[in-house]
C-alpha cells in the first residue's frame, strides 16, 4: 500500500465587481467577501486557501482531505502570514516522516 501527499493552493483574490445582486451572490458562493460598496459596485476579496490531500493506493484507492489547514501551518512553523510554500513545505514533512496525517486533522 503507497501512500502519497498532494497539496491544492488557491492564491488571494480582490478585484472591484459592478453588476447586480444576484450576479454578486454567485462570486460570495465561492468564498468571496464584501469588503466595501453598494448601488452596484462592490469592492471583493477572496482570501488564500488550500488543502491537502493524501492519497493511498492499494486494492482501491482512498483519498482523506484536510481543508485548509492554515491554523496548523501557523503553529508549527511560527508563520503570521501562510504562503504556497508552506504548503509544499508542509507536505514535504509528511512524506519525509517528520509529522503524521492525523496530526493535521
Amino acid at each position: 500500500m503507497a501512500v502519497s501527499y498532494r497539496y491544492t493552493y488557491l492564491k488571494s483574490d480582490s478585484f472591484l465587481f459592478q453588476g447586480t445582486a444576484r450576479d454578486l451572490q454567485e462570486y460570495l458562493k465561492e468564498g468571496y467577501v464584501i469588503i466595501s460598496g453598494g448601488n452596484g459596485s462592490w469592492n471583493i476579496s477572496r482570501p488564500a486557501c488550500g488543502k491537502i490531500l493524501k492519497i493511498t493506493t492499494g486494492t482501491k484507492i482512498e483519498k482523506e482531505v484536510i481543508l485548509n489547514p492554515k491554523e496548523f501551518i501557523r503553529q508549527r512553523y511560527g508563520k503570521v502570514k501562510v504562503s504556497e510554500a508552506d504548503y509544499r513545505r508542509l507536505v514535504a514533512d509528511l512524506e519525509a516522516g517528520k509529522l503524521s496525517f492525523e496530526e493535521i486533522s
